[in-house]
């Protein structure tokens, strides 16, 4: 596990497709602009990322997108669920 670098860390959204499954390239896409416009980082499928409506796979979907990413370093998915969906 690496250890955070302090900054600035925020909540991200939750990019929906048309049918309001996780469109998870571009939630990674949206975060990754976070970065790279001088956040530390961003924190993916929290409360305001809309966690209650994700399912487990498509978290599952979400954190093998964000492993590819070449900022994966600086984003933290959040673990919890209370999924509605499962």
């Amino acid at each position: 596990m690496t250890n955070l670098q302090a900054g600035i860390y925020p909540a991200s959204l939750s990019v929906l497709n048309d049918d309001l499954s996780l469109n998870d390239e571009q939630t990674v896409i949206h975060a990754e602009k976070l970065i790279s416009q001088g956040c530390t980082g961003a924190v993916l499928a929290g409360t305001t990322g809309m966690s209650a409506y994700l399912s487990i796979r498509e978290k599952m979907n979400l954190i093998e997108r964000v492993s590819k990413s070449s900022k994966n370093q600086s984003m933290i998915i959040g673990p919890g669920t209370t999924s509605l969906l499962d």
